[in-house]
């Protein structure tokens, strides 16, 4: 799609009406979120999802200090992973829409044949991968994902790692 198929088929979506959480200026943001709603790879409670974690980032970015003295409330967490689970679904369908159709390598697979829930962009696995580490409050995650991936873990990335654990907790 070259630029002004972009702006004749994306960017004419614009319609802060439909994302009143988000400011008016972000007028690619909120025409891109309409443009998968029209695609129905997301849903308009989707878009209040991501409105709402979009909003709590720019809370988190701009009053840091009193997170840090104050801690995060309850809902931060079901927060994060409802925006994580969005991003997961906008990542599969993009894969099952988009980039398995044009990939000569899926030509002979039927996408009826792919268990969608068992499909995972390289992203997916490694948000998934950075959550269990911090979540799991062990170095177990830690060394498994350094052992995948080849990287040496030292005492000082465990001592470090274990150290942002627990600032994580107490955040």
């Amino acid at each position: 799609m070259d630029e002004e198929e972009y702006k004749e088929i994306v960017l004419s979506l614009y319609d802060p009406e439909r994302c009143p959480l988000i400011r008016k200026g972000n007028r690619v943001l909120i025409a891109s979120l309409l443009w998968w709603t029209k695609m129905e790879a997301i849903t308009n409670e989707d878009i209040e999802i991501f409105s709402k974690c979009k909003n709590r980032r720019n809370s988190l970015t701009h009053e840091m200090m009193s997170y840090l003295s104050n801690g995060l409330d309850d809902g931060f967490y079901d927060d994060f992973f409802k925006m994580f689970n969005l991003f997961c679904k906008m990542e599969r369908w993009w894969l099952l829409e988009i980039e398995v159709p044009i990939n000569p390598d899926f030509d002979n697979v039927g996408l009826n044949q792919l268990d969608r829930a068992e499909v995972h962009s390289g992203y997916m696995i490694i948000l998934s991968m950075i959550i269990d580490i911090v979540t799991s409050g062990s170095d177990q995650y830690l060394e498994e994902a350094c052992k995948r991936f080849g990287i040496p873990l030292s005492e000082q990335i465990k001592f470090s790692t274990i150290r942002l654990l627990k600032f994580v907790s107490v955040i």
